[in-house]
């Protein structure tokens, strides 16, 4: 890994929430999970944790050009569509590049997607609004 390479995951590790073990930790970020899924709910109530509904989701996000869901929220409910249909598993995971700071994300066998600070969706090539559709349909097979 270069000096730069190095730099950067460092920088981006240190911007991870903090947390003093990892029980301490999985009880706050599943917390956290759990909240941006039921705020996310009360929002799109039409969303059922489908890959189909990944549609659904980013075509609500992205209306008008202006995003209206957090970041958080798409990647958690992300990650809960491939635990709820492709097998995942919700884990959290300290990072090798910062000591003490953890982030979730989802895993089964030897892939893994973490999802702490979210997904930022985009209109730039993405015209049918699928993108998140198609990053589940790459990893869920």
């Amino acid at each position: 890994m270069s000096r730069h390479s190095l730099s950067v995951a460092t920088e981006f590790s240190m911007a991870l929430p903090r947390f003093a073990s990892q029980p301490e930790a999985e009880a706050a970020l599943f917390k956290r999970k759990d909240r941006a899924l039921a705020d996310l709910q009360s929002k799109l109530g039409k969303l059922d944790f489908t890959p189909e509904s990944l549609k659904v989701l980013e075509t609500e996000a992205l209306q008008s050009g202006v995003l209206s869901i957090p970041p958080d929220q798409i990647g958690f409910y992300l990650g809960e569509v491939y635990c709820r249909s492709a097998g995942f598993n919700w884990i959290v995971s300290e990072s090798p590049f910062a000591p003490g700071h953890y982030e979730v994300g989802v895993s089964r066998g030897l892939v893994t997607i973490m999802v702490t600070k979210g997904r930022t969706l985009s209109l730039d090539r993405n015209k049918r609004l699928q993108s998140l559709w198609k990053e589940y349909q790459r990893y869920a097979p």
